[in-house]
C-alpha cells in the first residue's frame, strides 16, 4: 500500500461504504470467532474434536481462516483503523480480538 493509499483511507467517510466494511469486518469476525470456539473446545478435550459435524465446521474454519491469513488479513484490518469512522474501528478491533494468534504476521 502507497502513501497515497493510506491518505486515502483517511478521507474515507462515506456512509454506505463504511457500512460495507463494518459488514465485510463481521464477515471476517465470525469465521475467526467460530474457529476460536472450536479450538477451545478441542484443547479442553484433550486435543480431538469427537463430533463429526464439529469436525466438518473446524475444517471449513481453519481453510477460511488460512486463506484470509494468506491474503493479509491482519494488514486490510490494522488499516482500517486508520479509516475515520468510530463504527468501523469498533468492528475491526472487535474482530482483531478473534484472529487466531499463531496467524499474526
Amino acid at each position: 500500500m502507497s502513501i497515497n493509499d493510506l491518505e486515502l483511507l483517511g478521507r474515507l467517510d462515506e456512509p454506505i461504504i463504511n457500512l460495507l466494511l463494518i459488514e465485510i469486518v463481521r464477515i471476517i469476525e465470525f469465521f475467526c470467532r467460530e474457529f476460536d470456539k472450536l479450538e477451545l473446545r478441542r484443547k479442553r478435550l484433550g486435543g480431538v474434536l469427537t463430533l463429526p459435524a464439529e469436525q466438518r465446521l473446524m475444517g471449513h474454519y481453519t481453510e477460511v481462516c488460512e486463506k484470509m491469513d494468506g491474503v493479509f488479513r491482519e494488514e486490510a484490518l490494522f488499516n482500517c483503523l486508520k479509516i475515520p469512522s468510530d463504527d468501523v474501528k469498533l468492528a475491526t478491533v472487535k474482530c482483531l480480538f478473534y484472529v487466531p494468534l499463531h496467524q499474526f504476521d
